[in-house]
């Protein structure tokens, strides 16, 4: 494997191109794109150590890893990415592992030390999503009685089944659809209009 620098041009997402590799399985928008952009302009060093992994193919590179670091380089309007070249020579199932094992993450995160010892960082605006966790500077209490920090930290989501009623501070919540109208009834209190 060589480390190189290889300018955005040459660089070609997965898609399907090198014969018996399917095409890059990993989904992201244009907002996520947007935000790995803003992360790699911060920390560009980061961008250097982990460019991408491409295949040489022609003249060009099809990228294994880091698709979308690729797209967020462009973004930012760069002209060049580091890159890990893999031989020409690398069998195609080790293509696939890959890519598979460059977008796939292992453990979890442990919410009690973010919160605790990494809290000066939006978790979000960096590409950590805990939905649970409140956002960066709003310590105080809601005014609404909802205190998300009492389910931060649950291994599996709360279990519940169509007609519970579950209160969130001073919202009610119901497991239905808008058509049971038992459901609405049980919601509303009785009362439905």
């Amino acid at each position: 494997m060589e480390f190189r620098k290889i300018k955005l041009g040459r660089l070609e997402l997965n898609k399907g191109q090198v014969h018996g590799l399917p095409a890059n399985p990993r989904k992201w928008t244009k907002g996520d794109v947007v935000s790995l952009a803003r992360s790699m302009e911060e920390t560009p060093e980061l961008a250097e150590a982990r460019g991408a992994i491409v295949y040489p193919v022609g003249s060009a590179f099809v990228v294994l890893g880091g698709n979308m670091r690729v797209e967020a380089a462009r973004h930012l309007g760069w002209q060049e990415l580091m890159c890990a070249v893999l031989p020409e020579t690398t069998p195609t199932e080790k293509l696939k592992q890959i890519v598979l094992k460059d977008n796939s993450s292992f453990g979890a995160w442990d919410v009690d030390l973010l919160k605790a010892d990494w809290g000066e960082f939006e978790f979000m605006d960096i590409g950590i999503k805990l939905p649970d966790l409140p956002p960066k500077g709003n310590k105080k209490a809601r005014d609404d009685g909802y205190d998300p920090s009492r389910i931060l930290g649950r291994k599996t989501p709360p279990k519940t089944k169509r007609g519970d009623l579950i209160q969130l501070g001073e919202h009610l919540l119901i497991c239905a659809d808008t058509k049971d109208v038992h459901a609405l009834e049980k919601l509303m209190g009785g009362v439905t209009h």
